[in-house]
């Protein structure tokens, strides 16, 4: 946890101490590796790894060299035991150019990313990886990525969202690039459920209004060629997505009121789409 890199907070040793023994019975690794962040648990015969970051600085987000050769060495045997299964791999920071906050793109790009994790992750199509670091909300479909030839998925916080460049307004009441109101009110969550296929059904919840967020997402049992992938990335879905329109019955809402020999007022209804529309780009041509 980035927890233990704030001055005066407790060492990753002492939050081994802190939560107790007991709560770690279940790994499969020593006390050694346990204490140092890495952990490696199976549940209901899928594997989680999770992996402590070294460093946070811009252009960091690195392992040091005992936790990379760890995380190595693990995903090499776990995918050659059973190369068509899904394996969770948890960090703090989301591998380089994968979910939305992570890419170059993205104003939190140059310091929420790590190239490392991408690196070794990019040779393993089975891995899953969970991770959060920037603080975005995940109603942006964007938040699931197969760049890299493996998949991401970016986990939202149960609080705090005072970062967040994909705001949407009828959500939180602010505007896009803005922080939102009230940040810290807010609270986010996944659940994750296989089935005995190894597909895995993703859904997301608002826990702040008891409510499920948009559509589930169904991520098809692992293929060792990543062919499993492909309906996943962004490309495909932007290939099937509609463009946004207006409601028939709305139309007649759409009018200029002018206000003065060079200024005047919009109105137009709120276009409807399948998914999510950020922002509107109006243009204004003066037939003189």
């Amino acid at each position: 946890t980035h927890d233990t890199y704030w001055t005066n907070s407790m060492s990753r040793s002492e939050f081994y101490d802190a939560l107790g023994r007991e709560v770690f019975l279940g790994d499969e690794e020593d006390e050694a590796t346990a204490r140092l962040g890495n952990r490696h648990r199976i549940i209901n015969g899928y594997h989680f790894l999770c992996v402590e970051m070294s460093s946070y600085a811009v252009g960091g987000n690195v392992l040091n060299d005992t936790t990379r050769n760890w995380l190595i060495s693990n995903l090499d045997a776990i995918t050659s035991e059973n190369p068509n299964q899904y394996v969770f791999v948890l960090s703090h920071s989301p591998a380089k150019n994968t979910v939305l906050g992570s890419r170059d793109s993205d104003d939190s790009g140059n310091w929420g990313s790590s190239q490392m994790l991408r690196d070794i992750y990019s040779n393993y199509p089975q891995i899953i990886s969970l991770s959060g670091h920037t603080h975005y909300i995940n109603h942006d479909d964007a938040f699931i990525s197969t760049e890299g030839g493996f998949l991401s998925v970016g986990v939202p916080s149960l609080s705090d969202f005072e970062y967040n460049d994909k705001v949407v307004d009828e959500i939180t009441g602010g505007s896009i690039g803005s922080p939102i109101v009230n940040s810290r009110t807010y609270s986010f969550g996944q659940f994750y459920e296989v089935d005995k296929n190894g597909n895995i059904k993703l859904t997301r919840y608002d826990f702040k209004n008891d409510d499920v967020i948009k559509t589930p997402f169904v991520f098809p049992s692992v293929k060792s060629d990543g062919s499993h992938l492909e309906k996943l990335s962004l490309e495909y879905r932007a290939s099937i997505n509609t463009a946004p329109y207006i409601d028939p019955e709305k139309e007649k809402m759409l009018r200029i009121n002018y206000t003065g020999e060079k200024s005047f007022d919009l109105i137009y209804p709120k276009f409807e789409d399948d998914d999510m529309v950020f922002y509107y780009h109006i243009v204004y041509k003066d037939n003189n």
